[in-house]
């Protein structure tokens, strides 16, 4: 196996975390907030990039062509939010936002919808290329999210700081996330579509979307506190793991 293919993932990392720090050091050097959505955009793309180019690179060759993760990302991405805004909105309290598990239904339907879509027109037949689709699709939706999220601390706050940590730690839990959450169900989902007992992996599908709707909605529940993240985090990667490990031929 090319070393370079095998090692783009920890090339891209490095480089998005290079380009993050000029442009941010730039920026406050010459005060210049035109580099802003230049910060938003590395900020929120690099791991999520990382951690999708990993998984598709693992073997000899990609396992999804990058066009078409690219498709999916952003068709994914653009529709989840656009759709998850709209829903929220109808759930939102009078105090402000909607409930936590409301919030966890609606969005991890809305990511699934473009991945299950594929797998129901036959597109992306691989019996592997579950989990890298459903990735890519949450790696759309939370590049997005984390842009929204750090430019609306701006305006807030108006503290380039507060941006700046709402960006790293957001592309730091990135993986364990919306990643991880939408990349379990459609591995699953995809192995549903492509193995013997297709009515055990229906059920397995079924089970693993209650299951990230559960740890969603732990997350959302207990935004404040940092160790209950950690270790949703730990689950979430541990469950990605798994359902990809088994995709991979001859593992």
């Amino acid at each position: 196996m090319n070393v370079t293919h095998r090692l783009s993932w920890l090339m891209i990392l490095l480089s998005g975390i290079v380009a993050y720090w000029l442009v941010l050091f730039t920026m406050i050097a010459t005060k210049n907030v035109v580099l802003f959505p230049t910060l938003l955009i590395v900020g929120a793309l690099s791991v999520p990039l990382t951690v999708l180019t990993w998984l598709d690179r693992r073997g000899p060759e990609p396992i999804v062509p990058g066009t078409a993760l690219a498709g999916v990302a952003a068709v994914g991405g653009v529709v989840g939010v656009l759709f998850a805004s709209v829903l929220e909105s109808m759930l939102a309290t009078p105090s402000g936002g909607a409930p936590p598990l409301g919030v966890a239904i609606i969005e991890e339907s809305i990511k699934v919808a473009v991945p299950i879509g594929l797998l129901l027109v036959g597109v992306a037949p691989r019996r592997d290329a579950g989990g890298v689709i459903g990735v890519a699709a949450g790696a759309g939706f939370a590049v997005l999210e984390t842009m929204g999220y750090a430019f609306a601390v701006l305006l807030e706050t108006g503290s380039l700081a507060a941006a700046d940590q709402t960006l790293l730690l957001r592309g730091i839990f990135a993986p364990a996330c919306h990643i991880a959450w939408t990349g379990m169900v459609v591995a699953v989902a995809w192995r549903a579509r492509y193995s013997a007992g297709r009515g055990w992996w229906v059920a397995a599908t079924i089970g693993t979307f209650i299951g990230v709707i559960v740890l969603h909605t732990a997350w959302d529940a207990f935004a404040a506190t940092l160790t209950t993240h950690l270790v949703i985090a730990l689950i979430s990667l541990t469950g990605l793991l798994l359902a990809t490990r088994r995709e991979v031929p001859h593992a």
